[in-house]
């Protein structure tokens, strides 16, 4: 008989890669702007504190809006 191993959450395996590889790279943007998970994970903990501080509670409903997104296609 297997035992089941409980499932992660997203923020349990960023967690986990930036314990691990803080200083890779997961993010480069036409190698002028890079993130690292160690910054990914700062900047996500960062961002839930602030919810908190705002009285966010669990299961509120959050939206991310972004405004002047340009992407270029690369052939």
């Amino acid at each position: 008989m297997s035992v089941a191993t409980p499932a992660l959450v997203v923020p349990d395996l960023l967690r986990l890669r930036a314990e691990n590889h803080p200083d890779q790279i997961v993010v480069n943007i036409n190698g002028e702007r890079t993130l690292s998970y160690g910054e990914w994970y700062e900047r996500a903990n960062a961002v839930a504190r602030g919810l908190l501080d705002r009285d966010t509670t669990r299961g509120e409903r959050i939206a991310l809006l972004f405004g002047g997104l340009q992407l270029r296609r690369h052939r």
